[in-house]
Order: C-alpha cells, then sequence, then structure tokens
C-alpha cells in the first residue's frame, strides 16, 4: 500500500511532496522537511497505514494517521532512528535503539529483523559509527558536533534520530486539518475504486399471475422489487 502511494507524486499547495515508504509501512516526506525560521530545527511528516477490520463490513479499513516527527540533533537519548539505504528505491529503515540515558546502541531485535528481511548492513554500521563518535566526542570535550548543530544541517543527513516527547522542540508535533484534508484528497486519487463489477444478485423471478395456491406470497413479489445474494 505504502509503495503505491507513494508512485505518485503528492501536490499540496503548488509543491510536489515526494513521499518515501518506510520499513514499517508507512511514508515519510523524506526530502520536504518542515523547519523554524532560524534553520536549527526540523520535523518530518510521517504518514501511518494500518488495515483494520470492522463487524458487518467486508471489506478492510485502512486507517490513516499522521504526525511531524522531530529530528534531534544527536543520537543521545534517540529511541528511534530513520536511516536512508544506498538506493532511493528503497524504503526508509527505521531501527530501534537500546540502553538507557544518553549512551545508545542499535537492539537486538532490529538486528535480527533487519536481516531477515535483507536490509543492507551498511546502514546498521553507519548508525553504529554515528553513535561512537558522538561518545567519543563527548569523552574529550569536543564542541565541533555543536557548532555543527547550530548551522541548521544536523539532523538533515541519511541518519536521522527521532527526537523523544518529552524535550522542547521549536516545531510542534501536530500537523494541522489542513494536511489530513489534503492526505485524504491524494490517497482517495490514487486509491481510486475501479468501475464497479456487474452484480452478482439476480432478481427473483417474476410471480406468476396464475399460481394455483391462494394467498401465495409469491403473489406478493409483484410489488417491490427482491434481490437474491
Amino acid at each position: 500500500m505504502a509503495h503505491r502511494l507513494a508512485q505518485r507524486t503528492w501536490r499540496v499547495d503548488g509543491q510536489d511532496i515526494a513521499l518515501r515508504p518506510d520499513s514499517s509501512g508507512g511514508l515519510l516526506a523524506w526530502q520536504q522537511p518542515w523547519s523554524n525560521k532560524a534553520g536549527t530545527a526540523h520535523a518530518l511528516a510521517w504518514v501511518r497505514l494500518a488495515l483494520k477490520t470492522l463487524p458487518n463490513v467486508a471489506a478492510p479499513i485502512l486507517v490513516v494517521s499522521s504526525q511531524a516527527t522531530r529530528i534531534s540533533r544527536t543520537m543521545a537519548y534517540a529511541r528511534t532512528v530513520l536511516a536512508e539505504q544506498a538506493e532511493t528505491a528503497l524504503p526508509i529503515v527505521e531501527v530501534e535503539m537500546a540502553g538507557r540515558g544518553r549512551v545508545r546502541r542499535i537492539h537486538r531485535m532490529s538486528l535480527q529483523t533487519l536481516a531477515r528481511l535483507g536490509m543492507d548492513h551498511s546502514v546498521l554500521h553507519n548508525i553504529q559509527q554515528r553513535v561512537e563518535a558522538e561518545q567519543n566526542a563527548d569523552a574529550q570535550g569536543d564542541n565541533e558536533s555543536q557548532d555543527e548543530a547550530e548551522t541548521g544541517t544536523v539532523g538533515l543527513g541519511p541518519i536521522r534520530p527521532v527526537q523523544g516527547k518529552t524535550f522542547s522542540f521549536p516545531v510542534g508535533r501536530g500537523v494541522g486539518m489542513h494536511h489530513l484534508r489534503e492526505l485524504d484528497r491524494h490517497i482517495r486519487q490514487v486509491l481510486a475504486p475501479t468501475p464497479p463489477w456487474p452484480s452478482s444478485r439476480t432478481p427473483a423471478p417474476a410471480a406468476s399471475s396464475s399460481c394455483p395456491r391462494p394467498n401465495c406470497p409469491c403473489s406478493r413479489a409483484t410489488s417491490s422489487a427482491l434481490w437474491t445474494p
């Protein structure tokens, strides 16, 4: 479903938004982040897709939600990291991080899951390299990473740690009703239903006026259209 929605560009307010599928079946506006006025804080539109079944409904229901996912400047305290693979046709990888406090490492469950999916192992290697580089910089008291963060480009590379909810951030998490309406319009255009198939139901045969049985139910069928499944 995500790959199908990502095949067509999302046209919003005169801009073309390229949605990228992720490894969890969602969509990300990877190349068009929301930024604050200073350009030092960024967030991505992250669309979640889920199929659910409801009682007395034959077809599954597509549940769509969207939020502004804020990108952290560093890997410290990050529980989730979004990473771009070498080929743009491949989905964005969502990697869970383990550990407490500032020190983080790739979760073992993420390693097993990505290995089964056949993901590029260089993604995990690059994430681990960035974690080690930041830890070494903190141990040496190097302020280079902080200086890079103030330029406004940190966090917008191929590896983007997700900011925790408990931290203050210049960009909010809400997307607004205009975003949701435009997203609904885009999804309806892409998933436009095909012309309906001819109904499999056939009308019941009309009752014969010469039915020999008095008060037969079939004699009353002529006053309304009866349909049999």
